[in-house]
């Protein structure tokens, strides 16, 4: 087995528990937006949390100024860098390095809070099917 092949095996395993599923918004804020969804994995340097990254095992149309997004996930980051990293002609990862937009995107739909009584509120997230009561 090649070098690339047993690197790209380590980072696929990797990948595996910390993939999620990720927005990638053409032309952002546009008329002629659009979106459409991959898995990748949020990533950031080690001992640099700011250098943020998102890392794909294949290649994505994802181009420099692209926005992506978690999804469900209400933070923007924008891509300002692409780099692939390539060991004896295996791609191990594809990356869009990305930057912390300041505005954030809506809240999910299907998302309701509602006041119960007092400073009791209670918030039900519909997609996930998650409950939660607030006491303040």
């Amino acid at each position: 087995m090649s070098m690339g092949k047993a690197l790209q095996r380590g980072f696929l395993r990797l990948f595996q528990m910390n993939k999620s599923n990720i927005i990638v918004h053409k032309n952002y804020g546009s008329e002629n937006a659009t979106a459409f969804e991959v898995v990748g994995m949020k990533n950031n340097e080690k001992n640099r949390p700011n250098n943020v990254m998102f890392q794909f095992s294949e290649y994505v149309d994802i181009v420099v100024g692209d926005v992506l997004q978690q999804k469900d996930g209400r933070i923007l980051w924008k891509v300002y860098e692409l780099d692939e990293n390539i060991i004896d002609g295996t791609l191990l990862y594809f990356e869009a390095k990305v930057r912390k937009l300041e505005s954030l995107a809506p809240m999910p739909s299907g998302i309701t809070i509602s006041n119960v009584s007092g400073n009791i509120q209670l918030v039900v997230i519909i997609p996930n099917k998650i409950l939660l009561l607030l006491i303040q």
